[in-house]
């Protein structure tokens, strides 16, 4: 499993590394990083598709019953050092209603809410995949499908029981953070996180305030960052975001890493455009 992990994740490396545009026409730029993209992700899918087979009898193991405590919060966490998702109609609900789309043809699905291990916290530096940290050692946490990670809408079934979510180590020189986080850090804006794949001037961001969250499409333009379209209002902090295209086509899957003051949860939003 973990050679099959190390060959998805150099594939996600490539693709992160692609984004460099340069200082051409921004319409110009943006298609041809999007097209770019959208080849890196076929590429991405095809090496997926060979280890979903060999991946899939680890994708029907049961959550069983965690051993919790208490964390410095309050909090609960466990104690296995797994991440446990437990779904249900009640979570979805109360998840699913908090989340406003902005657009049509947006759907929110495959809500969990995730107890995390003792002594960890979402690590919101990368893309792709759930990561946590306890300052000194970071986790790359891997979901219970075949793909190891949020798949694009259309690419996975609907999550109908409660799992766990394994873990590799990653060394913190090794960690991969996202093009538009330096992007977002070096222009004067209100974004808190955003998520691109292979495009640093066109990527997906969220805007904080008063435990709420505001979530959009965002292109730089001119030396700012604009507003292009709104995905998504949300009545709920939103603690991590990654996004992945499926191939040759637009749009994609936002993943939303939302806190309600105690519990984190996940949900996968998918939108035709972007």
């Amino acid at each position: 499993m973990r050679t099959q992990t190390v060959m998805m994740m150099a594939v996600l490396i490539s693709i992160g590394g692609a984004g460099a545009a340069p200082q051409a026409t921004a319409q110009t730029n943006d298609k041809a990083s999007e097209h770019k993209a959208n080849r890196s992700a076929s590429t991405l899918y095809e090496v997926l598709d060979e280890q979903a087979s060999s991946r899939s009898k680890q994708s029907t193991e049961d959550v069983g019953t965690p051993v919790l405590k208490r964390d410095s919060n309050g909090s609960a966490c466990t104690t296995d050092q797994l991440v446990h998702a437990s779904v249900g109609s009640n979570i979805t609900s109360r998840i699913k209603n908090s989340i406003v789309p902005l657009q049509k043809g947006i759907q929110v699905r495959d809500i969990a809410m995730l107890t995390l291990p003792c002594g960890f916290k979402i690590d919101d530096r990368s893309g792709w995949s759930l990561f946590l940290t306890n300052g000194s050692e970071v986790r790359r946490y891997i979901e219970n499908n075949p793909f190891g990670f949020a798949p694009a809408f259309g690419f996975s079934d609907p999550i109908e029981k409660s799992y766990t979510m394994k873990y590799e180590d990653i060394p913190r020189e090794k960690v991969q953070t996202d093009s538009c986080i330096n992007t977002i850090a070096s222009i004067s804006s209100s974004l808190k996180l955003c998520s691109s794949f292979g495009n640093e001037k066109s990527f997906f961001g969220i805007e904080r305030s008063d435990h709420t969250s505001h979530l959009g499409h965002y292109v730089v333009r001119d030396g700012a960052i604009i507003e292009d379209f709104p995905l998504a209002n949300i009545n709920k902090d939103v603690d991590s975001i990654y996004f992945i295209p499926p191939p040759d086509a637009s749009g994609g899957t936002i993943t939303l890493i939302v806190t309600d003051g105690q519990n984190p949860y996940r949900a996968y939003v998918d939108t035709p455009r972007g």
